[in-house]
Protein backbone atom coordinates (compact mmCIF):
# COMPACT_ATOMS: atom_id res chain seq x y z
CA UNK A 1 0.00 0.00 0.00
CA UNK A 2 3.00 2.26 0.61
CA UNK A 3 4.84 1.61 -2.18
CA UNK A 4 1.63 2.35 -3.98
CA UNK A 5 0.99 6.06 -2.13
CA UNK A 6 4.43 6.59 -3.28
CA UNK A 7 3.96 5.66 -6.72
CA UNK A 8 1.10 8.17 -7.28
CA UNK A 9 2.85 10.54 -5.31
CA UNK A 10 5.82 10.18 -7.75
CA UNK A 11 3.33 9.96 -10.94
CA UNK A 12 0.84 13.47 -9.55
CA UNK A 13 4.58 15.41 -9.05
CA UNK A 14 6.03 13.99 -12.06
CA UNK A 15 3.18 15.48 -14.57
CA UNK A 16 3.25 18.54 -12.44
CA UNK A 17 7.07 19.17 -12.67
CA UNK A 18 7.72 18.61 -9.36
CA UNK A 19 10.08 16.04 -7.94
CA UNK A 20 8.36 13.94 -5.59
CA UNK A 21 8.53 14.59 -2.01
CA UNK A 22 11.54 12.67 -0.16
CA UNK A 23 13.36 12.41 -3.53
CA UNK A 24 16.86 13.07 -4.14
CA UNK A 25 15.96 16.08 -6.09
CA UNK A 26 13.31 17.40 -3.05
CA UNK A 27 14.79 20.65 -1.06
CA UNK A 28 11.93 21.86 0.44
CA UNK A 29 8.06 21.30 0.48
CA UNK A 30 5.61 24.17 0.82
CA UNK A 31 2.13 22.60 2.29
CA UNK A 32 -0.66 23.64 3.93
CA UNK A 33 -2.81 27.35 3.19
CA UNK A 34 -0.73 28.28 0.16
CA UNK A 35 -2.86 28.54 -3.17
CA UNK A 36 -0.19 25.97 -4.74
CA UNK A 37 1.64 23.30 -2.64
CA UNK A 38 4.93 23.03 -4.15
CA UNK A 39 8.29 20.85 -4.05
CA UNK A 40 11.38 22.85 -4.70
CA UNK A 41 14.77 21.92 -5.70
CA UNK A 42 17.56 23.69 -5.08
CA UNK A 43 17.73 24.81 -8.50
CA UNK A 44 14.13 26.17 -8.31
CA UNK A 45 14.91 28.25 -5.00
CA UNK A 46 17.98 29.78 -6.59
CA UNK A 47 15.56 31.12 -9.60
CA UNK A 48 14.18 33.47 -6.68
CA UNK A 49 15.27 36.81 -5.91
CA UNK A 50 18.26 36.58 -4.01
CA UNK A 51 19.42 37.60 -0.59
CA UNK A 52 23.09 37.73 1.12
CA UNK A 53 23.62 38.53 4.48
CA UNK A 54 25.33 37.91 7.65
CA UNK A 55 24.04 36.59 11.11
CA UNK A 56 25.02 36.77 14.31
CA UNK A 57 24.64 33.41 15.72
CA UNK A 58 25.22 32.24 18.93
CA UNK A 59 27.66 29.56 19.72
CA UNK A 60 29.76 27.96 22.48
CA UNK A 61 32.34 30.44 23.04
CA UNK A 62 30.27 33.71 22.37
CA UNK A 63 28.27 35.04 18.68
CA UNK A 64 29.50 35.01 15.60
CA UNK A 65 28.57 36.32 12.48
CA UNK A 66 27.97 33.46 9.47
CA UNK A 67 26.95 34.51 5.99
CA UNK A 68 23.88 33.61 4.40
CA UNK A 69 22.83 33.51 0.63
CA UNK A 70 18.83 32.21 -0.30
CA UNK A 71 15.82 34.27 -0.75
CA UNK A 72 12.95 35.59 1.54
CA UNK A 73 10.13 33.28 2.96
CA UNK A 74 7.77 35.92 1.97
CA UNK A 75 9.25 34.98 -1.56
CA UNK A 76 9.13 31.21 -0.93
CA UNK A 77 5.27 31.51 0.30
CA UNK A 78 4.43 33.67 -3.17
CA UNK A 79 6.13 31.25 -5.08
CA UNK A 80 3.95 28.68 -3.91
CA UNK A 81 0.90 30.57 -4.87
CA UNK A 82 1.06 32.99 -1.65
CA UNK A 83 -0.93 32.46 1.51
CA UNK A 84 -5.02 31.86 1.26
CA UNK A 85 -6.85 33.79 3.42
CA UNK A 86 -10.79 33.80 3.50
CA UNK A 87 -10.51 37.96 2.90
CA UNK A 88 -14.55 38.07 4.76
CA UNK A 89 -13.01 37.53 7.85
CA UNK A 90 -11.97 40.38 10.19
CA UNK A 91 -7.63 40.00 10.21
CA UNK A 92 -7.77 36.59 9.10
CA UNK A 93 -4.09 37.00 8.10
CA UNK A 94 -3.47 37.58 11.95
CA UNK A 95 -4.15 33.92 12.76
CA UNK A 96 -1.65 32.28 10.32
CA UNK A 97 1.14 30.72 11.31
CA UNK A 98 4.69 28.66 9.39
CA UNK A 99 5.65 25.63 11.00
CA UNK A 100 9.07 25.17 10.26
CA UNK A 101 10.06 21.60 10.18
CA UNK A 102 13.77 20.07 9.52
CA UNK A 103 14.69 16.32 8.59
CA UNK A 104 15.32 15.79 12.27
CA UNK A 105 11.69 16.63 13.00
CA UNK A 106 13.05 19.90 15.31
CA UNK A 107 10.36 22.78 14.86
CA UNK A 108 10.22 26.16 15.34
CA UNK A 109 6.99 28.61 14.70
CA UNK A 110 6.97 32.08 12.75
CA UNK A 111 3.76 34.46 13.27
CA UNK A 112 2.26 35.79 9.85
CA UNK A 113 2.05 38.86 11.83
CA UNK A 114 5.65 39.23 11.97
CA UNK A 115 6.24 39.27 8.72
CA UNK A 116 3.48 41.00 7.30
CA UNK A 117 5.28 44.36 5.77
CA UNK A 118 2.13 45.75 7.03
CA UNK A 119 2.60 44.65 10.72
CA UNK A 120 6.22 43.23 11.84
CA UNK A 121 7.91 42.85 9.06
CA UNK A 122 10.54 41.09 10.36
CA UNK A 123 13.33 39.17 8.02
CA UNK A 124 12.73 35.74 7.59
CA UNK A 125 14.83 34.05 5.30
CA UNK A 126 15.41 30.12 3.43
CA UNK A 127 19.28 30.44 3.08
CA UNK A 128 22.37 27.74 2.57
CA UNK A 129 25.62 29.09 5.31
CA UNK A 130 28.71 30.19 2.90
CA UNK A 131 30.69 27.78 4.98
CA UNK A 132 29.88 23.70 4.54
CA UNK A 133 26.63 23.65 2.29
CA UNK A 134 27.64 20.68 0.27
CA UNK A 135 25.68 20.40 -3.10
CA UNK A 136 23.54 17.94 -1.48
CA UNK A 137 22.74 19.93 1.41
CA UNK A 138 19.23 21.51 2.99
CA UNK A 139 18.59 25.06 3.67
CA UNK A 140 18.03 26.57 6.99
CA UNK A 141 15.41 29.07 8.13
CA UNK A 142 17.01 32.44 9.37
CA UNK A 143 15.90 34.97 11.62
CA UNK A 144 18.22 37.81 11.47
CA UNK A 145 16.47 39.39 13.82
CA UNK A 146 16.03 37.12 17.14
CA UNK A 147 18.66 37.56 19.75
CA UNK A 148 19.17 33.91 20.04
CA UNK A 149 19.19 31.08 17.16
CA UNK A 150 16.44 28.74 18.61
CA UNK A 151 14.53 29.55 15.81
CA UNK A 152 17.07 28.85 13.09
CA UNK A 153 15.95 25.63 11.47
CA UNK A 154 19.00 23.56 10.19
CA UNK A 155 18.21 21.30 7.48
CA UNK A 156 14.68 22.72 6.50
CA UNK A 157 12.39 20.28 4.79
CA UNK A 158 9.16 21.42 5.00
CA UNK A 159 7.31 24.54 5.74
CA UNK A 160 3.27 24.21 6.76
CA UNK A 161 1.29 27.06 6.80
CA UNK A 162 -1.41 26.92 9.20
CA UNK A 163 -4.21 29.03 10.54
CA UNK A 164 -5.03 29.50 14.19
CA UNK A 165 -8.43 29.61 13.57
CA UNK A 166 -10.83 26.62 13.60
Amino acid sequence: MRSTIALVAALVCGLAGQPAPGSAQAVLEVTGAVATPRIFTRAGLAELPRWTGEVSVATHSGFELRRYTGSALLDVLQAAGGVVVDEEVKNARIALYIVAVATDGYAAVVSWGELDPALGAAPAYIAWPEEGSGADARPSLVLPLDNLAGRHVHGLARLEVRNARP
